[in-house]
């Protein structure tokens, strides 16, 4: 490296650099996924042309020769970058992780101290005034908390409803942890609305988890006993809020159908209090809170829903759905969650239909108890779907065995081989070390804002070992794969596949693609010559009891593959 090189430039070659060594791709396409992901540059020559023009005032350059001794204002700035960076990151190449793995690996890249493991680092936090206890004599104290916040210049009214969920407290041992989750609710309709004391409840859990293991030293079979909290009968309005509660389940989905809806509670410091929470837009003054935030790329950009914390310490789902300025309506995917929502949104204390209106499509938020699934959701990584553009990926099991695959198919060095049942399939043909792995998977992935298709390039796999050196593998090739290589550039394919990167092209481009891979039709043989017969007769003996079903597990292949995100 010369001395004389502009120290961001060189900062950003040590950052390629690390990325290279890390995810083990090629050191250009390392330039230029860095160049784009982080320095929005067209390519690592434009990065180098801006740098040399000194036109590096973008926001982006900032960071560029970040270190551990910068300052806390730089270091906090950066912190504020990461999602955005893994989502940008997350768009070029398959990471085989998930987004909080990615946050480590771009601490990585520029060579910081990684922080520790916490949802505040992953997903974007909102401060809020603080929750305080809502005043009413008809409700018992501290089983209502109220809060707000200001979101893009609307104000959110928050409440959080206490409930019993025992699973959530800290004990000092396993066991004991155990037990207690045993007594959380297990569908919408056990999630009561509490106003028992601290005391009563720690006194009452407690003494379940003693008696159980009492049990326990005594039998080893025994049967769980019952537990029941005592009687207690609930004001008018303790009653609304419980029927609120149980309204809001039903949007967020009630765990006894899929453990992954189970919602993730609010605790206090007492550990004995949780809480469920709920926040809609209201026409009241602004809050002295103001936080300004946007959806990430990967996010669909009409209606989803985003997890996120709460004074750095509690996860919510923030829910965007798409709806009509003028009609106040939602004319997109499932109206009749829409209208669920809309019903128990109107009926709260000065609710307003506050539009959040952003460039594209204007958004009615509100917020709910962040389930497991909407947690594992966020940490995936998902390519994002933008109009007019399809997306393709490659995910493999053997990257050197498929490109001696694309080579054969380039040179048309394959058969038609047409089995007892009188179908035509088609071959390549290879021979192998022994020593070489002969099992391989490859998945082709094709994505857009109207459609997303799957389709397994290799459909079977048969060797022959001939001797203790030699191995004849015959694989029978989806046709997708002889049109997919036609329409995409075989350089481009195996760079794809070396590296894992993803691609974009022209919507529409793929459908051909698409078709030949799903379509099950007598192909032309005029091209290529058939097996010979002896090889057929091989290959029958090993169709002796194949129905053939592979076609219906296209869709589901389940394989390690060299490069994957989670």
């Amino acid at each position: 490296m010369s001395k004389s090189e502009n120290p961001q430039l060189q900062s950003i070659k040590a950052q390629a650099n690390t990325l290279h060594r890390l995810l083990n791709i090629q050191q250009h396409e390392a330039l230029r996924i860095i160049s784009k992901a982080f320095y929005h540059c067209a390519s690592y020559e434009d990065l180098r042309q801006r740098i040399k023009d000194n036109k590096t005032n973008s926001r982006w350059f900032e960071i560029a020769s970040i270190s551990n001794q910068s300052s806390p204002e730089k270091l906090a700035l950066f912190k504020k970058y990461v999602p955005i960076f893994g989502s940008r990151l997350s768009e070029e190449i398959l990471c085989n992780t998930n987004r909080l793995g990615l946050n480590r690996l771009i601490y990585k890249i520029f060579n910081l101290t990684i922080p520790e493991d916490t949802l505040e680092h992953i997903f974007p936090s909102f401060k809020t005034t603080g929750w305080e206890a809502l005043v009413d004599s008809e409700i018992a104290p501290s089983s209502i908390l109220v809060n707000s916040l200001q979101l893009n210049n609307i104000t959110y009214r928050l409440l959080a409803i206490r409930t019993f969920m025992p699973g959530s407290w800290h004990f000092d041992t396993p066991e004991h942890q155990t037990i207690a989750e045993l007594l959380d609710p297990q569908t919408a309709e056990e999630f009561i609305f509490c106003k028992f004391s601290n005391d009563l409840l720690k006194k009452s859990v407690f003494e379940y988890i003693s008696l159980v293991g009492t049990l326990e030293e005594n039998d080893e079979d025994f049967d769980l006993p019952d537990f029941s909290l005592p009687f207690v009968a609930l004001t008018n309005k303790e009653k609304q809020y419980q029927n609120l509660l149980l309204e809001l389940l039903k949007i967020t989905g009630d765990p006894s159908h899929n453990l992954d809806f189970y919602p993730t509670p609010m605790s206090l410091k007492d550990e004995q209090s949780t809480y469920l929470v709920f926040g809609y837009p209201i026409g009241e003054k602004k809050s002295t809170c103001v936080n300004s935030w946007r959806a990430l790329p990967d996010k669909d950009p009409d209606n989803d829903s985003h997890t996120i914390i709460l004074d750095k310490q509690t996860p919510v789902a923030l829910e965007r759905i798409s709806i009509d300025k003028e009609t106040l309506q939602h004319k997109g995917q499932y109206p009749e969650y829409f209208e669920e929502v809309r019903k128990l949104l109107s009926i709260q204390e000065n609710f307003s239909y506050a539009i959040n209106d952003d460039k594209k499509t204007p958004k009615l938020i509100f917020f709910r108890p962040a389930t497991q699934l909407d947690i594992k959701s966020d940490l995936e990584l998902e390519i994002p779907k933008k109009p007019g553009i399809e997306s393709w990926t490659i995910k493999v099991t053997n990257s050197d065995f498929l490109e001696r695959i694309i080579n054969k198919i380039v040179r048309s060095d394959l058969f038609i081989y047409v089995d007892k049942y009188d179908r035509q399939k088609i071959i390549c043909k290879l021979n192998l070390n022994t020593k070489n792995k002969t099992n391989i998977s490859a998945l082709l992935k094709i994505s857009s804002s109207k459609s997303f298709t799957t389709i397994n390039l290799i459909e079977s796999t048969q060797s022959i070992i001939h001797t203790s050196n030699e191995t004849t593998v015959y694989l029978t090739l989806n046709l997708a794969f002889l049109e997919f290589i036609k329409l995409i550039n075989k350089n481009k394919i195996i760079s794809s596949i070396r590296n894992g990167l993803i691609n974009y092209v022209k919507e529409g481009t793929l459908d051909s693609i698409a078709l030949s891979g799903f379509t099950r039709t007598n192909i032309s043989t005029n091209f290529l010559p058939t097996l010979p017969k002896e090889e057929s007769e091989l290959l029958n003996s090993f169709d002796a009891f194949n129905l053939n079903l592979s076609s219906f597990f296209d869709n589901i292949i389940d394989n390690t593959y060299e490069r994957d995100s989670f």
